[in-house]
């Protein structure tokens, strides 16, 4: 009657437990639909979990690089645009200097007595 010799035996099973049938179909009951990863076992599931802990953080570490490069994209933009910006307001004060040495002023006072 024993299952020593059995190469399926396993040590931990419990036989001939007293345990009601309703706990036993309640518990079937409840977990029917549960997945389990690999063949049930701690060391199947716990080697699926690296394998998943690891894809999750190279599909973060991924993410993050993409959301730097964003901001160093971002950031070339913005100094772009604010040498534009020098471009054109040293061009406007050259242009205004400029046309001050030719006797041309662009702003002039307005004479006293006229009106628009």
């Amino acid at each position: 009657e024993t299952q020593v010799n059995d190469p399926d035996y396993n040590e931990w099973q419990l036989h001939k437990m007293p345990i009601r049938k309703s706990f036993c179909d309640s518990w079937y009951t409840a977990c029917a639909n549960d997945y389990f990863c690999g063949e049930g076992d701690f060391f199947a599931c716990s080697a699926d979990y690296d394998k998943t802990q690891a894809v999750i953080a190279a599909k973060e570490a991924a993410l993050l690089e993409e959301e730097e490069s964003k901001k160093v994209t971002g950031l070339v933009i913005g100094l772009i645009v604010v040498g534009v910006l020098a471009a054109v307001g040293f061009g406007a004060v050259a242009f205004l200097y400029h046309r001050e040495k030719q006797g041309k002023p662009v702003f002039t006072q307005v004479e006293a007595g006229v009106s628009t």
